[in-house]
Parts: structure tokens; C-alpha cells; sequence
């Protein structure tokens, strides 16, 4: 039951494309949790770099869960795509993890 998954060209292409948006999504939770940590210091206190770290964190897995429960179908590359480029809009994370639990069609 040891079975070789083989990954198309096009597959491989998605994961890419998936990978640049993971780091501008992190990125971006990262750059807006940092902005309001600095909003709500006092002037001339330094900035806790834990909490927008921890924030972005925690916030970055929710956002990725579509991508964990679709990570053994067929077309789950394309889950990640989804959920990465879309899943911002609430409706689009919803429809990738919809489409992550559902079964595979044979």
C-alpha cells in the first residue's frame, strides 16, 4: 500500500505559485500586526516583536487550513491556490475548505 504520488507539471506550477503567495500573505499579516503593535506603544517604547509575531502566526494557520485538509486530494494543489489567492475574501476560504472536505469524485 507504499503508493509513488506522482506530481504533473502542472501541479508542480500551482505549488509554486502557492509558495510566493504563503510569503506575501505572511508577510502582509506580519507588516499589519507590526503596524498596530506600533500604534498602541507609547512614544519612545520599543516595539514587542512577540506578539505581531505570535498574532501573524496563530492568524496564518487558520488561514492555511483549507490547504492542510485538501493536502491528500487529487486536485490539491489547486485547493491551495484557492485558499491562498482568494481566501482573503472570507467567501473564497470558505469555498476552499468546502472543496478540501469534500471526497474526491473517481
Amino acid at each position: 500500500m507504499n503508493e509513488k504520488r506522482v506530481i504533473s507539471k502542472a501541479d508542480r506550477l500551482l505549488w509554486s505559485i502557492f509558495g510566493i503567495g504563503i510569503l506575501i500573505v505572511f508577510g502582509e499579516i506580519l507588516n499589519c500586526t507590526m503596524a498596530l503593535s506600533a500604534m498602541f506603544t507609547g512614544p519612545g517604547e520599543p516595539v514587542n516583536i512577540w506578539k505581531p509575531i505570535t498574532i501573524t502566526s496563530i492568524v496564518g494557520f487558520v488561514y492555511i487550513i483549507p490547504t492542510i485538509f485538501g493536502r491528500k486530494k487529487r486536485k490539491s494543489a489547486a485547493i491551495a491556490v484557492l485558499n491562498i489567492y482568494l481566501g482573503w475574501t472570507v467567501i473564497g476560504w470558505i469555498v476552499a475548505l468546502v472543496w478540501a472536505s469534500l471526497g474526491d469524485r473517481d
